[in-house]
């Protein structure tokens, strides 16, 4: 397989697009073995590092200042030793030009801006080199996992458009693919989700499916509120794709019980995108098998993760992303996007997998390795997991709380039909000054909020942060009741979770 070069025109990088042979590129995942790609990835990594060194004025300045010669980096071992890039020592020192190819901001074909969640906003050029390496993503996803190469398919973009960088690439991606002789029609409602069910009521009786791509929270707004509506979601032959976070198997499972789209392995996807370098990872048969493992044995999830919670486990090619862990736990990657990243610390706690290690733990399950077997995907990639930031925690007598230990608990069986899974979690201080867990919680849509049904949300909250947290289990052991959540009920749509962009969990 030949390194992207970046000297050819964008008319014939698209021309290549159009006439590339997906089946071939599949063929190439699945016979290729798990060292070709971590190799390839590595050479790939240090020519992006050379070239930016050469070419991207922010790059040159910073190794200067860092004392950093680039032609005496010469092997991956050498590589790893080049000090990491973050928004602080980098990315806020240069003016947006010099952290582009050429310094040239001009040259860069579309703009976007990250979502601000964790600081200022910040914008994001890219070129359509970087357009095209996420349409083979969307691609595989939609030919391989969704069928759409032969179903007329209805896809749905509730990711928000504007200059955020989900909706519109999606969108441009998934038209691209049309062009390649897709059944595909795409509509783009945003984060409307009266105007979705509308497409959906008015428009889906003429496709063979349904796919909706969007936020987590939202989509399963948009196929609770249909369901109310009267839609049937299975009739439609619904299948899912997700971005922005991560969710837990209980809620990946109680989506597939509405839309019943087909394999538990297939039918509900996540993503790992970034406006930083856009698409970083798909899930896939083999990532959902292993994270299906780990989430059911928490044995497994400390073997494979080295912690108590359950990350987001992706699929991802080390050509067009090279990841690394550091010895703290963060990841870092390397990326030839619009302003070339190398060794990125986008502030995500995670590590990889490689491939060997994830099949041998998902084989030693008969059941689920006979469902993924069935799938015939057998992409020899390695796999990525993220945690999310650790500055998205609360902390109670010295126990990390993570929002995925509140998720988990509000898709409990006994409860997620009361709740919409949206939450806030926070940390205040009795009239002691002793602190206290503050759980604002939003109700299904039509629910009210009821007395009895705070202690019930109580119950599965607390039995299962102390199940999957062994950290706040023994400071619930010691302080008892002190430890346990002070419960809020809000009705569906309140001030706080008003939908924006991004919900936010923590005000920490």
């Amino acid at each position: 397989m030949e390194l992207r070069i970046r000297k050819r025109s964008a008319a014939e990088y698209y021309e290549n697009f159009l006439s590339w042979d997906v089946e071939r590129q599949a063929a190439e995942l699945t016979h290729r073995t798990p060292e070709f790609w971590e190799r390839i990835g590595g050479e790939k990594a240090l020519e992006t590092f050379h070239d930016a060194a050469e070419k991207v004025p922010a790059y040159k300045k910073f190794l200067a200042e860092n004392g950093i010669d680039h032609r005496e980096v010469v092997s991956l071992d050498d590589f790893k030793k080049v000090p990491p890039v973050n928004k602080e020592n980098y990315l806020r020192r240069y003016p947006l030009h010099e952290l582009c190819w050429d310094g040239a901001l001009t040259k860069m074909n579309v703009i976007s801006v990250s979502s601000g969640t964790s600081g200022k906003p910040f914008f994001w050029p890219r070129d359509i080199w970087q357009e095209h390496e996420v349409d083979h993503y969307y691609e595989l996803t939609l030919r391989y996992l969704f069928g759409a190469h032969e179903k007329k398919t209805l896809i749905l973009v509730a990711f928000a458009m504007g200059m955020y960088i989900a909706g519109p690439f999606t969108f441009a991606s998934c038209l691209r693919i049309a062009e390649k002789g897709y059944p595909i029609s795409i509509a783009t409602p945003s984060n409307d989700i009266e105007a979705i069910l509308k497409v959906v009521q008015d428009l889906s009786g003429e496709f063979d499916q349904v796919i909706i791509g969007g936020y987590p929270p939202l989509v399963r707004d948009i196929i609770d509120s249909g369901v109310r509506a009267g839609i049937d979601w299975k009739e439609k032959n619904t299948k899912l794709f997700f971005g922005g976070e991560s969710f837990s198997e209980k809620w990946r499972n109680y989506i597939l019980s509405l839309i019943n789209g087909g394999s538990s392995l297939d039918s509900a996807v996540n993503m790992y995108g970034t406006a930083d370098a856009a698409l970083l990872g798909i899930e896939t048969p083999t990532s959902i098998s292993l994270r299906k493992v780990a989430a059911a044995d928490p044995k497994s999830l400390k073997e494979i993760f080295n912690s108590e919670r359950l990350p987001s486990v992706l699929s991802y090619n080390p050509l067009l992303n090279y990841f690394e862990t550091t010895e703290s736990g963060n990841l870092l990657f390397t990326s030839s996007s619009g302003v070339p990243l190398i060794r990125y610390s986008i502030g995500d706690v995670g590590g990889t997998v490689s491939y060997d290690n994830a099949m041998r733990v998902v084989s030693e399950n008969s059941d689920l390795f006979q469902e993924y077997e069935k799938r015939d995907i057998d992409w020899k990639l390695p796999l990525v997991y993220l945690f999310g930031r650790d500055d998205f925690t609360v902390v109670l007598y010295g126990a990390n709380v993570y929002p995925e230990n509140i998720k988990e608990a509000l898709d409990d069986p006994r409860i997620n039909h009361l709740v919409s899974g949206k939450f806030i979690l926070s940390k205040g201080d009795r009239r002691d000054l002793s602190p206290y867990l503050d759980l604002k919680i939003e109700m299904a849509q039509g629910i009210k909020p009821e007395r009895s049904m705070v202690n019930l949300i109580k119950r599965a909250v607390v039995e299962t942060i102390r199940s999957h947290n062994s950290e706040y289990n023994f400071i619930h052991e010691t302080i008892k009741k002190k430890a346990e959540p002070r419960i809020r009920l809000e009705e569906y749509g309140s001030k706080d979770f008003k939908f924006g962009i991004k919900h936010r969990w923590v005000n920490a």
